[in-house]
């Protein structure tokens, strides 16, 4: 039957947007959880290494860089994750208004 079709097919894509929002809730943890890691090990070889000032503005700045880049790997991934749930959400609208 047409319907018993249907309800499969929109299981399956259940079953495959919920993986995919864990994979990327995954993806997202470990990146902020490396993102701090650097942090922290980059805070202390500065604290340990008595740059002079210009020098140490130079680290701060490339290290600005790259949590400006990591923070936008960041955005994309949340956005992506939110796509995603949305287009969960509106199949599951679509095949409740088909029942």
């Amino acid at each position: 039957m047409i319907s018993t079709e249907f309800v499969k097919a929109i299981l399956e894509v259940q079953q495959r947007t919920g993986l995919k929002n864990l994979l990327l809730e995954k993806k997202l943890t470990a990146i902020a959880d490396t993102l701090e890691k650097k942090e922290a090990q980059l805070n202390e070889v500065l604290s340990a290494s008595n740059l002079d000032p210009t020098a140490m503005s130079v680290v701060t700045r490339k290290l600005e860089d790259v949590l400006d880049s990591k923070n936008s790997a960041i955005k994309d991934l949340q956005y992506e994750l939110a796509r995603v749930c949305k287009a969960h959400n509106d199949l599951l609208r679509t095949y409740e208004s088909k029942l």
